[in-house]
């Protein structure tokens, strides 16, 4: 009985731990292709094809990051 109890237990705290909780991510590879995708002042991803990615972030069951490579 208290094997089954110590399982119980491990699988509760298992399922309710943040690791569990973590939503998986994707990552889209792009190269700078103004007025699609290119780096601003900052240093930081904007234009069209990335304001469109962040727009359709709250309809996807996972975290989008974006990164930026050569054409190579």
């Amino acid at each position: 009985m208290l094997r089954y109890l110590s399982v119980a237990i491990f699988i509760i705290i298992f399922f309710n731990s943040p690791i569990s909780n973590a939503r998986p991510a994707i990552t889209f590879y792009t190269e700078s292709y103004p007025p699609f995708q290119s780096l601003n002042s900052h240093g930081e991803l904007v234009c069209f094809s990335i304001d469109v990615l962040h727009a359709t972030q709250q309809y996807l069951d996972f975290d989008i990051n974006i990164e930026i490579m050569p054409w190579s």
